[in-house]
């Protein structure tokens, strides 16, 4: 199957040297690197162009101008459109014939096995998406669901990884799932008819998410439970993605992340007519 890596680059371009060395550093290369480059201004566009010509690496840029209209607006929160831009990656993905999407953030630097173990979990027939670890810092660069006091005892990254079957542990691990996730050719199908006929988008993630604190993710999650696409994690150690730590602007982060995403996932949801899994453990 061919593999790509999708990557969003919003204001990030003094992370790509670490991110490429990273990409060209893996046990096994993607076939294809979409870089979407988002709002970039003329400098900051041309010092990615020229930074991936110094690697023997299959790049792809993309370049996105302008929000579309159909994306909501908030004066007092940043458009980071995460949901928006990995579609687009999808698209063009799709049109080069992979059947393994993986997507990493532009503040994450990949392991050495990260896309040879998202290859082994999703080289399948079924639909599946599989998550691996975001490692940080602050958590002694563990991932925050290995030491959260309430999230450590199911230990959502241990040898063999764990399934996602049930929908305690889907909430769980739903606890910064983004930045490092993997979906299958048969799980985009499943999704994209999902979606067209429930929220009438064919999209994979969902753009009506401004990008707070990942919710795109996090919904995808949620329409994934929905039409049983096997879900896991991925326990090997060197398979996660190392968090670039960056300066979050207080006033702008300011959003309750949960009451958003409850919110938001309840007003997506009533427009589904099917028997939906109910809200109430989110």
């Amino acid at each position: 199957m061919k593999t790509c890596l999708i990557i969003p680059i919003h204001k990030q371009s003094n992370n790509c040297r670490k991110i490429f060395d990273g990409i060209l550093g893996q046990s096994i290369r993607p076939d294809f690197i979409y870089l979407i480059i988002d709002r970039a201004t003329h400098d900051e566009f041309n010092q990615i162009n020229d930074l991936t010509s110094m690697y023997d690496l299959n790049f792809k840029i993309i370049r996105i101008d302008i929000i579309p209209d159909f994306i909501p607006r908030k004066s007092d929160l940043p458009v980071f459109m995460a949901g928006y831009i990995r579609n687009i990656g999808i698209e063009h993905a799709l049109k080069d014939d992979c059947e393994i999407f993986i997507f990493i953030d532009g503040d994450c630097v990949p392991q050495k096995d990260l896309v040879k173990y998202h290859i082994q979990q999703c080289d399948r027939k079924i639909p599946v998406i599989s998550v691996g670890r975001r490692r940080e810092s602050k958590y002694g660069w563990k991932d925050q669901r290995e030491v959260d006091a309430n999230l450590m005892h199911l230990n959502l990254f241990g040898n063999n990884g764990i399934v996602i079957n049930n929908p305690e542990l889907l909430k769980q691990s739903l606890v910064l799932w983004s930045c490092n996730v993997s979906i299958n050719k048969s799980a985009i199908d499943l999704l994209y008819r999902f979606n067209l006929k429930y929220y009438a988008r064919v999209e994979i993630f969902n753009s009506l998410f401004l990008g707070e604190w990942g919710g795109e993710d996090s919904f995808l999650g949620v329409t994934a439970w929905h039409c049983r696409i096997f879900i896991s994690t991925i326990g090997a150690l060197s398979t996660g993605i190392e968090h670039i730590d960056h300066p979050r602007p207080v006033d702008k982060y300011t959003i309750n992340h949960k009451e958003y995403f409850d919110n938001q996932v309840d007003n997506l949801r009533k427009k589904v007519m099917v028997n939906p899994l109910p809200l109430d453990f989110f």
